[in-house]
C-alpha cells in the first residue's frame, strides 16, 4: 500500500513541476521585448549602440533587474545626426537610446 501512496506522490509532483515550468517559460516569453517594442524607434536606420545593453546601463527592465529598475515603456529612441558608413552606404541619422521625460 505505501508503493502506490508513494507512485501517486510522485506523479502529482511531476504534473505540478510541468505546470511550473510551463508558467515560466510563458512568462519568459511575455518579458522578453523587442527592437520593434521600443518607442519612437526608425525600423530603417541603424543604432549607435547595442539597444540591449543601453537599456540595461539605464537600469530598464527585464535587461536589469536590480532595484530601482524602471519599466520597458521608459526606453526611448532618438534620431542624431551623424554620418556613419556602413558599408558603401552613408547614413545621416541614427538611432540613439535614452529615458523618456516621464521617467526622469
Amino acid at each position: 500500500m505505501s508503493n502506490i501512496k508513494r507512485g501517486t506522490k510522485k506523479i502529482a509532483k511531476k504534473a505540478t513541476a510541468k505546470k511550473t515550468a510551463a508558467k515560466k517559460t510563458v512568462a519568459r516569453a511575455k518579458a522578453m521585448p523587442r527592437r520593434g517594442d521600443i518607442s519612437g524607434i526608425a525600423a530603417d536606420l541603424p543604432d549607435i549602440s547595442d539597444w540591449k545593453q543601453a537599456a540595461e546601463k539605464l537600469r530598464i527592465r527585464p535587461f536589469y533587474t536590480g532595484p530601482n529598475s524602471l519599466p520597458f515603456s521608459c526606453l526611448e529612441a532618438t534620431r542624431i545626426r551623424l554620418d556613419k558608413k556602413v558599408g558603401a552606404v552613408t547614413f545621416s541619422y541614427v538611432n540613439d537610446f535614452r529615458l523618456a521625460d516621464h521617467c526622469k
